[in-house]
Order: C-alpha cells, then structure tokens, then sequence
C-alpha cells in the first residue's frame, strides 16, 4: 500500500505534468501584462516557453487568406460601435471589388471614400455584417499596419485590440493566451506573404 507521502509526491508531479500546459491553454484574465509579454515574445521561462510553441503552431497551420496582393493595403480598421459608442480595432486587408460576391453586394460603392475590407481575426468571430467577414468601411477609418513603418504590424495597437476583445461581451474573457498571441503571429505571417510577392513581381 502507497504511504500518504508517495502518494502526495506522485500527486504534485502529476500536476505539474499536466497544470503547466493546460494553465496556459485556458483563458487567464487575471494574468498581468500578459498582452505585452506574449507580442514582445520577451519571454525567458518555461512556462511561457509552452504559449509561444502552441501559438506558433496554432499560427502555421492557418491558411492565407485568398486575395492578398501587397503591404499597403493592410490596415487596422477603426469601427464605432453604435450601441455603446465605443471605437474598436480590427485587423484587415482592402479587397478587390471581385470580393463583394462574398457578401452580396454589387460593386457600385465611391472607392474613392469607401473600401471592401476583410477583418483578419484570429481566431474569427466574424463580427460584422451578420456574420460575414468582409464589409464596406470608409477610407478614413483605415490606418497602415504599421504608421511607424516597421515590418511588423503595430504592436501597441495589437495589445489594444487584445484588450478589447477580451473586454467585448459583457467582459467575459473571450480569448486564450496562446489565441491571441497565435493572432499576431498570423497577421505578420500574412504581412510576410504580401511583401514576398511585391519582391517577386
């Protein structure tokens, strides 16, 4: 018969087999600075070793999205929420007017005060235009990537648009630490696409 202290050893290995991956797969909204670890990747223990991994691997085994074509038409799309009057950040691309097959429009819009955008969430909640990913949005609701011109989308404003997903829904935690550090890991992905077909055009 196991004694009580064998059992407590094998108890807490078991745990720490089993806690320290599923910790940080689960949604942990009590976790300071989290936003600004996972973006920077300035991460030097274990632990946040195992995000990095989940998110990298989350990150490569998406698709690109059909359609992109070159840097500057990826934008962060600033959308007013009509109900609480609060101003939210989405990731998008500008789309070809081909594109508006997708949602059933014609392309007749002003393209000079107005774009077909597809918001590039990770993971999508396709939160516009019931439940479609693409919509109309003014031009002057778009801003580059990146205003600082770096070759990495802006991750300030990332960790605001983190924040406010979380936020979103009554303040229910709606993202998981490896999910939304997998999400800026895609979106540079997709960045890294569009500047490799500007250099071999």
């Amino acid at each position: 018969m196991r004694d009580k202290s064998s059992f407590k050893t094998h108890k807490k290995t078991t745990k720490l087999r089993t806690g320290m991956f599923s910790s940080y797969v689960t949604d942990n909204a009590k976790r300071k600075s989290l936003a600004c670890k996972e973006i920077s990747h300035d991460l030097s223990d274990d632990e946040d070793d195992i995000v990095i991994a989940l998110a990298t691997k989350k990150a490569e085994s998406l698709s690109l999205p059909i359609g992109i074509r070159k840097p500057s038409e990826l934008k962060w799309y600033l959308h007013l929420d009509e109900e609480n009057g609060i101003k939210r950040y989405f990731p998008c691309r500008l789309c070809d007017a081909s594109e508006a097959i997708y949602v059933n429009l014609e392309p007749l819009w002003d393209h000079e005060e107005v774009s077909l955008i597809q918001v590039l969430e990770y993971p999508s909640t396709k939160p516009f235009n019931g439940g479609k990913d693409r919509i109309l949005a003014d031009l002057s609701s778009l801003q580059p990537f990146n205003k600082n011109a770096d070759n990495v989308w802006d991750k300030k404003i990332y960790k605001q648009y983190i924040r406010q997903r979380r936020k979103h829904k009554n303040g229910l935690v709606t993202l998981s630490e490896s999910d939304a550090m997998a999400g800026y890991i895609f979106l540079n992905k997709i960045l890294a696409a569009a500047q490799k077909l500007i250099e071999e055009s």
